[in-house]
């Protein structure tokens, strides 16, 4: 998968469906209170000290989206935090960034055709810059 968007303009997304096992190690255990629920009862670390090894076979899908240009690869998202968001997609927007103009940032200090002579001069990747 090498873009988002099909040519047909379906957007598109991989889906991985993740399966693991994993060796306890562990020597020891730590295991002591965290802290109590509203109730009062304690809450401890118990869960983070299994008694034997760890197969999972079902966990969260991780979406993959490829990213519109294949040189920035592919941004990969856990389902849980993807489905957090589904009620307010605006909380993961970037906000608008304020006007920025290197033409007014200059007026007043350079000549208006000195900034074009300027500009006409730059280095192609500097000028990239500019426009992004």
């Amino acid at each position: 998968m090498r873009t988002c968007v099909q040519p047909t303009g379906v957007f598109r997304v991989g889906i991985h469906r993740p399966r693991y096992d994993v060796m306890n190690l562990r020597e020891e255990e730590a295991l002591f209170p965290l802290g109590t629920f509203e109730d009062g009862s304690v809450h401890n670390n118990s869960a983070n000290f299994p008694a034997g090894d760890i197969s999972e076979t079902h966990a969260r899908p991780i979406y993959e989206i490829a990213n519109p240009f294949f040189f920035r690869g592919s941004t990969f998202i856990d389902s849980g935090w993807a489905e957090d968001r589904v009620k307010d997609p605006h909380a993961i927007a970037i906000p608008p960034q304020p006007h920025c103009s290197l033409q007014e940032a200059l007026a007043g200090v350079v000549d208006t055709q000195d900034i074009d002579r300027i500009l006409v001069s730059l280095p192609r990747p500097l000028l990239y810059d500019f426009a992004a």
